[in-house]
């Protein structure tokens, strides 16, 4: 891909990139620190471990593979989603809020200083049309459908967005 070609698909990837990761900061915003880190039920993460699997996933695919050979393994410790089956999240020594947050925002950030020294003109399949960091972003969006369905089955009083989309009712006068 030539360079002309290169900077719209960069400043698009990383309109992707950002628009994935205002969606899950705005989700999570209003949530108190109990409700970030208990398991609300069985069958769902505690949702600080969604947010933590989408940092190390981020990390594992735009930082750490994205030069070298892919290796097909899942990322290994805590987010690992087959080495902790969702069941037995709630009990992991998972970090704190801040802890998190931090993490999100250090490795988006390498990312994003990262993504403007990529070279798309390498062949790689993965770079392919941004390939990959589409994946990733579709990953974060993945998760917040996630996190969206724990906060339907979450204990205590009910989960409210700090934005509330409602589609406009037309004024029109039936027919």
């Amino acid at each position: 891909m030539s360079t002309t070609l290169t900077r719209p698909l960069v400043a698009e990837l990383q309109a992707e990139l950002q628009d994935a990761r205002a969606r899950t900061l705005l989700l999570v915003s209003t949530l108190s620190d109990f409700d970030l880190e208990v398991q609300h039920d069985s069958l769902m993460s505690p949702i600080i471990w969604d947010l933590g699997h989408i940092a190390s996933f981020e990390e594992l695919w735009l930082l750490k593979q994205l030069d070298s050979p892919v290796e097909f393994g899942e990322m290994p410790g805590l987010y690992n989603p087959f080495e902790h089956p969702r069941r037995e999240r709630g009990a992991l020594a998972l970090p704190r809020r801040a802890d998190v947050l931090e993490a999100l925002a250090r490795v988006r950030d390498e990312v994003l200083q990262r993504l403007e020294t990529v070279d798309f003109d390498s062949g790689a399949p993965l770079l392919r049309e941004g390939y990959v960091y589409r994946m990733v972003a579709q990953h974060e969006h993945q998760h917040n459908e996630t996190m969206l369905q724990t906060l339907q089955l979450k204990t205590g009083g009910p989960y409210h967005p700090v934005v509330l989309n409602c589609p406009r009712l037309s004024m029109a006068p039936a027919a």
